[in-house]
């Protein structure tokens, strides 16, 4: 059985070489009031850097996830079913 879930909320990060871009976003995909913030890098980035940069973020974002919520689901996307039949192999 898969649940639906909708989105209520869609935070996006942009990494540039020279600014990052951070914004919210609503179900409709309107961006929230006063949820836009562009921040300058204190000196331009090289493309590497900037990449850098993008996956420490992704590592802290993906960290408070985790510290928050339950581990990630793996597989389809939908809860794992127990069965309470009997999974070992066949004797004979």
């Amino acid at each position: 059985m898969s649940e639906r879930d909708n989105i209520e909320r869609r935070i996006t990060v942009e990494y540039g070489r020279r600014y990052v871009y951070l914004t919210m976003h609503d179900s409709s995909a309107k961006l929230l009031p006063h949820r836009e913030e562009l921040f300058q890098q204190p000196f331009p980035l090289t493309r590497s850097e900037s990449a850098d940069e993008a996956e420490d973020c992704w590592q802290a974002c993906y960290q408070h996830i985790s510290d928050a919520v339950v581990f990630p689901l793996q597989g389809d996307g939908g809860p794992a079913a127990e069965s309470t039949e009997d999974d070992s192999p066949p004797s004979g």
